[in-house]
């Protein structure tokens, strides 16, 4: 489990919305939101106060993500890039034989 299901799980077992949360550490709902869906990552200050309302450590929040901080990479993503760079290097290479001729 993530910390981004950590903070849901908090917020629902104290009964707490993202509204109400938001409010209490000054922040917009938006963002709570965000971090429950793992768009973006609490800073330090906001994992402490977080930690105060929900009365755990911070330990208990974020320990799992410590152990593990490499981000999954998308299989998809990466082959794409890798298509585009060799298509890229293929036409690089045909087009260098042209323009050495005409430059010299």
């Amino acid at each position: 489990m993530n910390i981004s299901n950590r903070i849901k799980k908090f917020r629902e077992r104290d009964g707490y919305s993202q509204e109400f949360l938001a409010e209490k550490m000054y922040v917009s709902r938006q963002t709570i939101s965000n971090w429950e869906n793992n768009k973006s990552y609490p800073d330090i200050h906001n994992l402490l106060l977080m930690c105060n309302l929900f009365s755990i450590t911070l330990n208990e929040l974020i320990v799992r993500d410590i152990e593990n901080p490499q981000l999954k990479i998308d299989k998809k993503e990466l082959t794409f890039w890798t298509w585009i760079m060799l298509i890229l290097m293929i036409l690089g290479a045909i087009l260098i034989g042209p323009l050495i001729y005409y430059l010299s």
